[in-house]
């Protein structure tokens, strides 16, 4: 093997995790998005779950948006729990 392949080789494995990475991440939110749509009666399909999911994964102002809105919606559905 030669030293530019040694070289290039913990590259191409830190990118290939980052691929895989950023696949779980959308994999996660298209499935989050998905449950939300349902619980909604939204309309929508898989495509466009998966579609929103990438643009909120691939940006890092609409990962945090998207984790923003989803705590507020924890804290909503806890408090109207507390008040039944």
């Amino acid at each position: 093997m030669k030293s530019s392949e040694k070289l290039a080789q913990p590259g191409q494995e830190r990118a290939t995790r980052n691929t895989e990475l950023l696949q779980q991440q959308t994999e996660k939110v298209a499935y989050q998005l998905y449950l939300e749509r349902l619980a909604k009666n939204n309309a929508g399909n898989e495509a466009s779950d998966w579609a929103k999911a990438q643009r909120i994964v691939e940006s890092p102002v609409m990962r945090l948006l998207y984790r923003v809105k989803r705590v507020e919606n924890m804290v909503l559905s806890l408090l109207q729990w507390c008040y039944k």
